[in-house]
Formats: C-alpha cells, sequence, structure tokens
C-alpha cells in the first residue's frame, strides 16, 4: 500500500472511531476495531490486556531494537456539539481530547509498516490503552504490571498529542518535563438535612461545599510560593435531591496538577485541612478522599533530541519549538517513561481561521493534517532510532 493510500484509509478509520466514542474501561467496540485491523496489518501477535486494552507487535526481519508507540483507546462522557459529518453517535460520549486521531495514526503506521517488513530491522510495538482520561486509575500502570514493556523488552517509547494550541504545521518538544503530575480529590460533606424553609434547623452541606470550593483555591494563591507551578479544579459537584430540601450531603471531585512531584503531599495535606475546617466552622463535617494519580511527564532528553531532529527534517527547522512551557494536564504515559526512555511531544491540530476550542470542549476539533505530520514524525522516528534505514 502506497502513502496516499495509507493516509487514505487513516482518515477513514478516524472518522469510525469517533463516531462511537467509548469511556475508560468500556472501551470494548474501539479495541476489537483496533485488534481486528492490527491482524490484517499482519502483526506477528494482538493480544488483548487489561479487559480493552489492545497491544501488537510488527517483528521485523533484520535484528534491531524495539521502537513502541503508545495511544489511547477511550473518549469522554461529553455531549458532541461539533456538527461533524461523522459526530459521536453515542449520546453522551465524545472523542473530545484528540484519541480517535492518536489511534488513527498508530494504525496507519502499522499498516504502512506491515507493507515493508523486510526493511524493518528489531520490533515496532503499538500499545492501545484504554483510560488515559480516569485519573487517578488510568490504565498505564495495569499494562506494565501486564508486561506490555516485555517480551520483547521495550528499548524506547513514544507517545505524541494532537495539540489545539499550537497552528497545525508545528511540533513542540520538550527535553524534561512536558506534562504535569496530577492527583484526585473527593470530598463529601456531611450536615443535618432539612426544610427549605426552616435553614436554621438544618446543617446546610450545600453551603459548606460552596465555601470550600473558594477556599480550597487559597491553596494556590495564598499557600504555593507564587512562582510554582500548581493548579487545582473543582470538576464536579452533587447533591440533593429536591429544591426544598436542605441536603444531609454534598459531594465534590476535582485534581490537583503540580510539575514538582514532591507537592503530592503537601497539596493532600492542604486540601484536607481545608475541607474538614470549613466543615467544622458551619458545624458539619467532611470525608476526604486524596488519591495521588499521574507523575509528571519526564521526558529523555536524548530522545526528545532525536524527535527534535525527525520533526525539523518533516516541518523545517523554524516549526518546531523545543522547550516550550509544560502544560499543566496531566498524562499516564509518564509510568512508561519511569521504565523507559522515550518522548511525549505535541502535534499542532489548530484549524486556521476558525475559533479553536480546547481539549474536553464539546465543540472540539483538530485539523487532518496533524495526523500526517504525526505519522511522518513517527515513520522518521524509527530511522533514526535503528529500526528503518535512514
Amino acid at each position: 500500500m502506497d502513502w496516499d493510500e495509507v493516509v487514505s484509509y487513516m482518515f477513514e478509520w478516524r472518522k469510525q472511531i469517533h463516531r462511537f466514542p467509548e469511556i475508560g474501561y468500556e472501551e470494548h467496540r474501539t479495541s476489537e476495531f483496533v485488534a481486528a485491523l492490527l491482524k490484517t496489518c499482519k502483526c506477528d501477535f494482538v493480544r488483548r490486556v487489561c479487559s480493552t486494552g489492545v497491544v501488537g507487535c510488527l517483528q521485523g526481519a533484520q535484528p534491531g531494537p524495539t521502537v513502541a508507540f503508545r495511544c489511547e483507546l477511550d473518549g469522554l462522557a461529553i455531549q458532541e456539539e461539533t456538527g461533524l459529518d461523522y459526530a459521536s453517535e453515542i449520546a453522551g460520549r465524545m472523542h473530545a481530547c484528540a484519541h480517535d486521531g492518536h489511534m488513527a495514526v498508530l494504525l496507519g503506521l502499522c499498516k504502512y509498516l506491515s507493507d515493508r517488513r523486510p526493511n524493518l530491522r528489531g520490533n515496532v510495538a503499538f500499545i492501545f490503552q484504554p483510560a488515559e482520561e480516569m485519573i487517578p486509575k488510568g490504565g498505564a500502570r495495569l499494562l506494565i504490571s501486564e508486561g506490555v514493556l516485555e517480551n520483547p523488552r521495550v528499548d524506547y517509547i513514544i507517545g505524541f498529542h494532537i495539540w489545539p494550541d499550537l497552528n497545525v504545521g508545528t511540533v513542540g518538544v520538550n527535553p524534561g518535563i512536558v506534562m504535569a503530575g496530577g492527583d484526585a480529590f473527593r470530598i463529601t460533606f456531611k450536615g443535618r438535612g432539612g426544610h427549605g424553609g426552616a435553614p436554621h434547623t438544618a446543617i446546610d452541606a450545600t453551603l459548606i461545599a460552596s465555601h470550600s470550593v473558594l477556599a480550597l483555591q487559597s491553596i494556590v494563591s495564598r499557600e504555593i510560593e507564587p512562582q510554582t507551578p500548581v493548579a487545582l479544579s473543582v470538576g464536579m459537584i452533587s447533591g440533593g435531591t429536591c429544591p426544598n430540601i436542605v441536603p444531609d450531603s454534598v459531594m465534590l471531585s476535582g485534581t490537583a496538577r503540580y510539575l514538582d512531584s514532591e507537592l503530592s503531599v503537601v497539596l493532600k495535606e492542604k486540601v484536607g485541612r481545608i475541607a474538614q475546617g470549613v466543615a467544622a466552622v458551619y458545624g458539619g463535617h467532611a470525608d476526604v478522599e486524596y488519591s495521588v494519580g499521574y507523575m509528571p511527564t519526564v521526558n529523555s532528553p536524548e530522545v526528545a533530541g532525536i524527535v527534535r531532529e525527525c520533526a525539523e527534517e518533516v516541518l523545517g527547522v523554524g516549526s518546531v519549538i523545543w522547550g516550550l512551557s509544560p502544560s499543566m494536564a496531566s498524562e499516564d504515559f509518564s509510568a512508561y517513561l519511569e521504565k523507559v526512555p522515550g518522548c511525549y511531544f505535541w502535534v499542532g491540530g489548530r484549524i486556521p481561521d476558525t475559533t479553536q476550542y480546547p481539549l474536553h470542549s464539546p465543540r472540539f476539533a483538530f485539523h487532518d493534517r496533524a495526523m500526517v505530520i504525526a505519522l511522518q514524525v513517527c515513520l522518521k522516528l524509527l530511522g533514526h532510532l535503528g529500526c528503518l534505514p535512514v
């Protein structure tokens, strides 16, 4: 299959995946689709891991290193509003973080390589991971525990993200920290229920939760050194059954992000102290669950330098952004990088002359060319890492 055919298939695969998004650990249809395509590429093995994860491997005709490429299977619990002709057909589910594009690129890479097996040295592994979005219970550590980095032993691992903050036709690479660490917390505020017309007889858990949302922001503004990057967000509040009932409990949950992994312990203490303190002020109680999630994603400087060189060969020197500021979003790709040298880089996906919506927006979309560039850079990497002739 020639290059243009592979690109055409890649675009179509992305559309098919986009139509049927599934959230973490429920990606059964997606994993079946992926596994079937890997088998048509004549992978030497295709195996299922962690229920919905999929790993395939192409073994070269000559000895060489093992390079793994990893992408994510899961979508998000979002109702899509893009208006695309291939928009999600599943209510309340959307690929709003470009995972559909990442999967399509790896499938395209596998297809392109499968027809060029005589030139391949070593092994190329394709890791399709479930539940990247499910901080703190992402699939990376589970896949590692099931041996995805062994048999064959992975020498290098590569990941990428189509990134709406960068113009299409650019690539961003960092030689160190590229994405933040992230923890998750869940706080249940307990009061005493009562009548909405007689709040003085109740202990209002809604009031406690509301004050706590504001108070938690003081951690970033008043308790952390101003030049230290930290982000704390509450993403969910739930409680109550009826407008005229003061609820006896309200739950809120959110995430804490940091570039310095030592801050995880610090943030855990501060979140617990403030939640319990605010609850006590209003006569209630707070049960705090704080879970350590993903460590910061730290690239190997050596492999990052190779990615930079490959991207410059594809796009030109002026189109590669080296040493860009880390994102405060989190990625469990960090778990792989703790075991194997590698790099996680960004591929610009901003669509020119349109309003660019961010990741996790119901209107998020990206330029198709980003997938082509990602595929080109991955192929170049295989050459520079010793799996293909340069």
